[in-house]
């Protein structure tokens, strides 16, 4: 038999090449990609853009709800103590300057509505709601009249007028609601202040369906405690 020849691979003559096999080429080099993705192929593997959100500009400190300056929307103008020094333009912007017909009653109702405390009348020329307010104040500062007190209120209204008095008065109060009722003025004698038994809050001056002008004032009220939750656990 014929020798067979080293220099052939056993596999030879079955089509395959022989020993040593041609070196592959490496499908991680970039050559290698480039061959097999051309560009135009690359390119068309990329992934699509992301859509950009449209910028919004953030709104101004006075937009919308914000536009009106602080102090407006900071501003209450209830209740207005009686006893203080009146500001006319904050006054008149609680109530309004009505006009009030000659002759007309102006009645002095606590919020609760379960009494009337006195009235006023307006006299024989017209006047305005501005002007009633002021004459109010002026009462409550001025020394009790006793012409008011025993012509223009009904006898509850003057007993508790009288107690009201007397509860805030100390040991000296029986005397001076005497001197009082004898025609008597004490320095620390009844002041106008008690025709409002503790009603010295102003809430509202309006026109009720009975077509009368009411006068709407309340007692100072004690706010409750703040109270402080604790989180911790």
């Amino acid at each position: 038999m014929p020798g067979r020849s080293h220099s052939q691979s056993p596999n030879s003559n079955r089509g395959y090449p022989g020993w040593p096999l041609p070196e592959m080429a490496n499908p991680f080099s970039p050559q290698s990609r480039e061959a097999s993705f051309p560009a135009s192929s690359l390119y068309s593997l990329q992934p699509p853009s992301a859509p950009r959100m449209r910028n919004v500009p953030l709104p101004s400190v006075w937009a919308g709800h914000i536009a009106t300056p602080p102090q407006v929307l900071a501003w209450e103008p209830f209740p207005i103590d009686l006893r203080s020094d009146l500001d006319l333009e904050h006054l008149t912007r609680a109530i309004g300057n009505h006009r009030i017909s000659p002759q007309s009653t102006i009645c002095i109702f606590p919020t609760a509505r379960d009494r009337t405390l006195f009235e006023i009348t307006s006299g024989d020329t017209p006047t305005t709601s501005i002007s009633i307010i002021r004459r109010l104040c002026a009462i409550l500062r001025a020394p009790l009249s006793l012409r008011v007190y025993q012509l223009e209120l009904s006898p509850d209204a003057q007993q508790a007028v009288c107690s009201y008095f007397l509860s805030r008065s100390g040991p000296n109060g029986r005397r001076l609601w005497q001197d009082f009722l004898n025609g008597h003025h004490h320095p620390q004698g009844p002041t106008g202040e008690v025709l409002l038994q503790g009603h010295v809050l102003l809430w509202g001056f309006k026109k009720d369906g009975q077509h009368r002008w009411i006068v709407d004032v309340d007692v100072q009220r004690r706010l409750p405690p703040i109270t402080h939750v604790n989180y911790s656990y």
